[in-house]
């Protein structure tokens, strides 16, 4: 718009410092008095073990390698194309029973060779494989209710029909490959490594629809050593296309192998976190991700891995109903080094039908990890979230914060970058953007004996977007153009938060861009919290 209002520290609904919101930010406000990042963030709480997966949970972390010399891996990546709608959380899983093979199905016992079928088919009991085989089921079904195991590469085909995965189909850490009409799995596909080896790809395409609603386990294998180095095993990258609708629930594990043990002079290294791609051949109808994700980075004794990468890209809804989250990785308890940064999140809606929602208690979840000794603990990631002229409904909570230094010397992370943006087709008739009261943004600087600062451009201005927009905090934007827009109100009902860390950290640059509510050009800030802390600078706020 054309006017610009500046203001700094905390600011009201009318963008003026008032007394009864400094009196509400100094007890923190909102249930935000304190956030984990400047407050002791980044440590290993919560991240996921060496067991079996909660349910509803798709993790990629990274391994971790927590003994004397370890180096914790990065977390995997998802890449997801779709033409249609994109949804995150255990809400949206929908179960499905495959159905029992008719009566005159025929039966596979051995896989002594490559086997090709005309109709209908079935495994079950015990069927092993030995070296690569092929199984190829034309002009029918095929149902894998037993365990259907090989010692090497197998691929199956059913072109004309659907595979139901019932049972069991696995590998010793080579490949897995399903190719069919339609794919079904209630049951088990695994392709697990074992003594630090690496786990098998997994690759899944189908004309019409894709649904994983059992079980995939592509964990890479742990490495444990008497003496000397261990390298953990890489885990499974799974790709799907799909003519169809793709869903993904149960559980999906594409967890990194830990490394333990080994001597002095010895190098401890997880393995990576394993990638998912959805769509990268043929996008399919839509995307549900009916769990919550995980892509964070493994906890070190002497470096943490980073978080994975969310790239993202939907022709319908995007929609938030669980938990999304890429922490980086934290130094152990008596290691030292630098806590591990977080991972990014880009989303982008390609289409003008397209809408984001954020339901209340979902959460994306990008904060830097912890560190060790005199080191600097990771930063907080980038939230990208894009679209042409849909609705931005925020009810859930964004994280970026930056990770704590838990030990003396040590520098808290800085905060991360939030970017909201309903008008990315530059047209003037973005969408309306709203956080609503159960909203919460946090890209705080950890913590530290030296405080991390939340994102400015360190003068009493705010940076010029988009060519410094890097220099933000958090920035909503429901306004593509420069001067006077179509419509796209912002309004902010909720608590947005950019605090520097204790001790010393400033406070982060807010920055609202588009129409204000009742007819004011420009939005009211309502309930921000830009606070340094000691002698940290305070943020500034910016409308236009």
């Amino acid at each position: 718009m054309s006017a610009r209002y500046m203001s700094s520290g905390v600011v009201g609904r009318l963008g003026l410092v008032l007394a009864a919101v400094l009196a509400l930010s100094s007890c923190g406000g909102a249930g935000t008095s304190e956030s984990s990042a400047t407050k002791g963030g980044g440590g290993t709480d919560g991240k996921s073990g060496s067991g079996s997966l909660s349910p509803s949970t798709f993790d990629a972390t990274g391994g971790s390698a927590i003994d004397p010399g370890g180096l914790g891996a990065p977390g995997g990546n998802v890449n997801v194309v779709t033409t249609g709608t994109l949804s995150f959380g255990p809400p949206f899983a929908a179960p499905t029973d495959a159905p029992a093979a008719p009566t005159d199905a025929q039966r596979i016992a051995s896989l002594d060779t490559d086997v090709s079928v005309t109709g209908t088919a079935l495994i079950e009991g015990d069927v092993m494989g030995h070296g690569a085989r092929r199984l190829t089921i034309s002009g029918g079904d095929l149902f894998i209710a037993g365990n259907l195991r090989a010692d090497s590469d197998i691929t199956v085909e059913a072109p004309n029909g659907t595979i139901y995965v019932t049972g069991t189909i696995a590998t010793s850490g080579s490949a897995i490959s399903m190719t069919a009409g339609r794919i079904v799995v209630t049951g088990t596909v695994a392709t697990e490594g074992a003594g630090g080896a690496p786990a098998g790809a997994i690759r899944i395409a189908a004309d019409g629809d894709v649904m994983l609603l059992g079980s995939v386990k592509g964990r890479g294998g742990a490495a444990s050593v008497s003496s000397g180095g261990g390298q953990g095993g890489a885990a499974a990258t799974l790709a799907i296309d799909a003519g169809g609708n793709v869903q993904l629930a149960g559980t999906v594990d594409l967890r990194g192998g830990s490394a333990s043990g080994g001597a002095a002079g010895g190098v401890l290294a997880g393995g990576a976190g394993g990638h998912l791609t959805i769509g990268a051949a043929r996008p399919p109808a839509s995307v549900t991700f009916g769990l919550d994700v995980l892509v964070e980075g493994g906890d070190g004794h002497g470096g943490a891995g980073v978080g994975g990468n969310l790239t993202l890209v939907a022709g319908g809804d995007f929609t938030v109903a669980g938990a999304v989250r890429s922490r980086g990785g934290s130094i152990a308890p008596g290691g030292s080094g630098d806590g591990g940064l977080a991972g990014n999140f880009t989303m982008d809606i390609n289409t003008i039908a397209g809408n984001q929602i954020y339901r209340p208690g979902s959460v994306i979840m990008l904060d830097g990890g912890g560190s060790g000794g005199a080191a600097t603990a990771g930063g907080g990631g980038h939230l990208y979230a894009r679209s042409y002229d849909g609705i931005v409904t925020m009810s859930g909570s964004l994280f970026a914060r930056g990770g704590a230094a838990r030990d003396a010397g040590g520098t808290g992370g800085p905060g991360g970058h939030v970017n909201l943006f309903s008008d990315n087709n530059f047209d003037g008739v973005g969408g309306n953007l709203t956080v609503t009261p159960e909203g919460v943004i946090d890209v705080s600087g950890g913590a530290g004996t030296i405080g991390g600062s939340a994102r400015n451009d360190g003068t009493p201005d705010v940076a010029n977007f988009p060519d410094d927009q890097e220099m933000i905090a958090v920035l909503l934007n429901s306004d593509g153009l420069h001067g006077t827009p179509l419509n796209g109100v912002t309004d902010n009902q909720g608590v947005i938060i950019a605090r520097g860390g204790e001790a010393g950290g400033a406070g982060g640059d807010i920055a609202f861009h588009g129409e204000g509510t009742g007819g004011l050009h420009d939005p009211l800030g309502g309930h921000l919290e830009m606070a340094g802390s000691g002698t940290g600078a305070e943020g500034q706020f910016l409308s236009e």
